[in-house]
């Protein structure tokens, strides 16, 4: 009789599951799950203040530059609404008798009186139809009285005035002078009402002046004298500087021909010598900053001498930016909003602002410098954190898999999983079930492997018969049936 099979022999090979592609590793997936959401919650919050605080500088700077050119129309307005005031105060005075037009040496001391005032033009006059004047101008040093009349002789004397406002010391003496003949008293002549002048450089070659000639009428409609006030728009350059200072920009004014009228710097307004003097054009200013911008503003508005023709809005242009000495700036241009009771000329005033972004950036960029290191620092700082727990998380599902492999293959020893069983989480619990699933396994494997050896050895010893034979194979057939398929899940 011929030896048993050993049991092997009569396992059936069960089916060979098809093998699982594996497209991504739970090694990588795990870790970039944690890290992602922080690197994009850092990234997002990082962008959201970067954007955010951009725009907030950059509506600062408008801000700010809109508010400097506002300060300037406001202050322009007041100076040249001072001469319009006195100018209107002396008509009613000469109206009322108040003022008595006909009594030069009076008239130059009440000019006195008014011209104290800081509030007031520092020069103011009145020429008549005969050719007298009463002038008075204060200084710095002194106060300055000028007269012609009869008792001059004709002739315009410059006196020093003392506390009183009264005539002391001469200084000058000009027998050529008469008021009728100068542009201020033929002009309100004309046109037969008040009027200003253009700018135009003293005499004398220190100062950019405007006059307001006012004439008045006596009771049958004749003319009888003219009034005059000239104000200094030197004195706006000092404005414009104390009020640039804080914003660290610079300003200008200017005519829509591109002849300055005040900057906030030491840009020279006029050029000459001797009696022949001419205003200095933005363009030919000595200031790089101010031909810079103007050189951008000409090419972006398309106009003559770098500045476009735009009465119909207050503002010419919206903040635009221009690089000098390679740095942005942001200039903004307006013009003068003229009210009623000025001239439209001066419409074609322009009021230009400048401002370095840099000087509202430099901390700005600072702080973004700061965020994105720290930023940085973070989200190392949260990657190694992440892989620290991914790998702490990987091991025991290693360990897990490990083990399910060792029972597919009949392999299980239970210290694979002896650390596991020691961890303080779940995955102590999942380990557990392992050990006693791989016990079961093996348990339920070996009374299989029992029941097809008996039946082996029962169909040697019983199996001659052809009944029994053909039982027996069934029983082992069905046997070893139960034990794949147990096999295979």
């Amino acid at each position: 009789m011929s030896e048993p099979l050993p049991v092997e022999a009569y396992v059936e090979t069960s089916p060979t599951r098809p093998q699982k592609r594996r497209i991504i590793s739970i090694r990588w997936t795990l870790p970039l799950f944690v890290v992602t959401p922080v690197v994009i919650g850092i990234a997002l919050t990082s962008s959201l203040a970067y954007i955010s605080g951009k725009r907030a500088i950059d509506d600062s700077i408008d801000t700010i530059g809109k508010e400097v050119a506002k300060n300037i129309e406001n202050e322009v307005l007041r100076y040249l609404e001072a001469p319009i005031s006195l100018s209107e105060s002396a008509l009613a005075g000469a109206n009322s008798g108040v003022l008595n037009l006909q009594d030069m040496r009076a008239l130059s001391n009440n000019f006195w009186r008014i011209t104290q005032s800081k509030q007031l033009p520092k020069i103011f006059f009145y020429g008549n139809r005969l050719g007298h004047i009463a002038y008075s101008e204060r200084t710095k040093e002194e106060h300055i009285i000028k007269i012609k009349d009869v008792a001059t002789q004709d002739q315009y004397i410059t006196y020093l005035a003392d506390n009183d406002g009264n005539p002391v010391t001469i200084k000058a003496t000009d027998a050529q002078y008469n008021p009728k003949a100068q542009d201020w008293y033929k002009n309100a002549k004309k046109h037969q009402q008040p009027i200003w002048s253009q700018v135009y450089v003293a005499q004398d070659g220190t100062n950019l002046v405007l006059t307001r000639a006012t004439p008045f009428f006596n009771a049958s409609g004749q003319l009888e004298g003219v009034f005059g006030s000239d104000i200094s728009l030197l004195e706006l350059n000092k404005f414009l500087d104390d009020l640039t200072e804080s914003s660290k920009g610079e300003a200008f004014i200017l005519e829509k021909t591109g002849a300055l009228i005040a900057a906030s710097n030491d840009a020279n307004l006029f050029s000459g010598e001797g009696d022949t003097f001419t205003r200095v054009k933005a363009e030919e200013s000595s200031n790089p900053l101010l031909k810079a911008m103007i050189s951008q503003l000409s090419q972006k508005n398309s106009g003559h001498n770098g500045i476009a023709d735009h009465t119909s809005s207050n503002m010419i242009s919206d903040g635009f930016s221009f690089n000098y000495g390679g740095q942005a700036q942001l200039a903004y241009v307006y013009n003068l909003d003229v009210n009623s009771n000025l001239d439209s000329s001066f419409s074609d005033w322009l009021i230009v602002v400048t401002i370095p972004k840099n000087t509202y950036t430099k901390t700005f960029n600072k702080n973004t410098r700061q965020t994105l290191f720290w930023g940085g620092v973070t989200t190392v700082v949260a990657s190694l954190l992440a892989f620290a727990a991914a790998r702490y998380m990987l091991q025991p599902i290693e360990k897990l898999n490990q083990a399910a492999d060792d029972i597919k293959q009949h392999q299980f020893n239970p210290a694979t999983l002896a650390d596991v069983m020691q961890r303080p989480d779940e995955f102590s619990v999942l380990a557990d079930v392992f050990d006693d699933m791989a016990t079961v396994v093996v348990s339920r494997e070996q009374t299989l492997a029992d029941q097809v050896k008996q039946l082996e050895q029962e169909k040697l010893q019983y199996g001659t018969r052809g009944s029994d034979r053909y039982a027996l194979d069934a029983a082992i057939r069905h046997a070893k049936q139960a034990r794949n398929q147990y096999l295979k899940h």
